[in-house]
């Protein structure tokens, strides 16, 4: 009596499209549980399909259930190899849980996938900046060249810039973010 099931089959590729333009739309509203809903559907009938174990993976992250995500994302990158965001996306799950080694694996996947990957330069050396600025700079530089509106890799970039006592550097880049 308190449940209602719909059933939807996508007749085109196109349809499927539009559905993941909808999530998407969700996801940056951060109205995670309706773009959860939908997601979790797809899954059920295209549990292989990219779009759908990134973003759900991505959510799933983003509300701090990481081990769900880690798990989703681990398919996604068995499933889509190629795929570097996926790579990073599991970094940063990876990150998130404290397992540095394997994040920082996940992370350098990424890279030689998409050595630009202006994302994947900034997570990682967000996470190597903890223990070596010094390493992380280089990383932290071509994210902040790669991603110029990005405050995240400005910030962390200017961050690690005082870490290594470079202040006169610093500044305009923290200014910037």
């Amino acid at each position: 009596e308190e449940h209602i099931s719909v059933m939807w089959l996508p007749e085109t590729s196109r349809d499927i499209d539009s559905v993941m333009d909808l999530v998407i739309g969700l996801i940056l509203q951060r109205a995670f549980s309706q773009a959860e809903t939908i997601l979790r559907t797809l899954f059920a009938r295209y549990p292989d399909d990219r779009r759908v174990l990134f973003n759900l993976g991505i959510i799933l992250c983003e509300q701090g259930r990481l081990q769900e995500a880690r798990e989703v994302l681990k398919r996604l990158t068995r499933t889509a190899p190629d795929f570097a965001d996926g790579w990073n996306a599991l970094g940063v799950a990876l990150s998130r849980e404290g397992k540095r080694k394997d994040a920082s694996s996940a992370f350098q996947k990424s890279l030689g996938l998409d050595p630009e990957n202006g994302c994947t330069l900034r997570n990682l050396g967000a996470l190597m900046g903890r223990k070596d600025p010094q390493e992380a700079l280089r990383y932290l530089k071509r994210a902040a060249k790669l991603l110029p509106s990005d405050q995240s890799a400005q910030y962390t970039y200017g961050k690690c810039l005082m870490d290594i006592g470079s202040l006169a550097d610093a500044d305009p880049v923290l200014k910037k973010a």
